[in-house]
């Protein structure tokens, strides 16, 4: 049996359905982020180099929060999704791969000098609760 590789792409499930079943197969190709009239299966993420769908859950789910309904608007306001606490480095990286898929330079996107981590951190100190001092 061949591997059926082009240019290092993965294997389709749409292709071998006779062996892991209509809905494994169709469930790889179902929309899980819609941005505007774009959307990306859990086949397109993987394609993109971030294929966690808990993840794209959370970005969705925040998507549909902030109203966003054009992919220039995502692409504008990408850099907010740091300043989320549901949303960590793998959710930010998503964002940003899905910019880039949209035609953002991921630098821009970014729109700062700073590490994710550094504006997370800054994003959540607010909420951390200040240690008493016992005397």
């Amino acid at each position: 049996m061949s591997r059926r590789r082009v240019n290092g792409t993965p294997v389709d499930p749409q292709a071998f359905q006779k062996i892991v079943g209509s809905t494994f197969s169709k469930a790889e190709h179902r929309a899980v982020i819609a941005i505007g009239n774009r959307t990306w299966s859990k086949w397109d993420l993987g394609r993109l180099g971030c294929p966690h769908p808990a993840a794209a859950t959370r970005v969705a789910r925040m998507v549909a929060q902030l109203q966003i309904k054009t992919a220039k608007e995502f692409i504008d306001r990408a850099h907010e999704f740091g300043e989320y606490k549901s949303l960590g480095v793998t959710c930010y990286w998503l964002v940003l791969a899905l910019a880039s898929d949209l035609g953002a330079d991921i630098e821009q996107a970014h729109g700062s000098d700073r590490s994710f981590y550094t504006i997370h951190r800054l994003a959540l100190k607010p909420d951390t609760p200040k240690k008493r001092r016992r005397r």
